[in-house]
């Protein structure tokens, strides 16, 4: 969705379940400096409107943030770990 800068800058990802439903990653704290961890923003899905608004959001206070969009029914998105709010 959004190229973020070559050198670094918050990945962000958005599982599009193709049901109307899609779910928002942010990244989250981490205890591991070597492990990258995940925040559900939504755990139940969103709609497009407010994923769009979200993202929005994001590339106003951060334009060098990388946003990845996903197309999968079953949400597989590859993400460990990932906290839900």
């Amino acid at each position: 969705m959004k190229r973020g800068a070559d050198e670094g800058g918050s990945i962000y990802l958005e599982v599009d379940r193709l049901d109307g439903r899609i779910d928002v990653y942010s990244p989250a704290p981490s205890d591991d400096p070597d492990t990258r961890a995940w925040m559900a923003l939504y755990p139940d899905g969103c709609d497009a409107l407010k994923a769009s608004a979200y993202f929005a959001r994001i590339r106003e206070d951060d334009p060098d943030a990388w946003i990845l969009s996903i197309e999968d029914r079953e949400c597989r998105h590859g993400l460990d770990p990932v906290i839900d709010l």
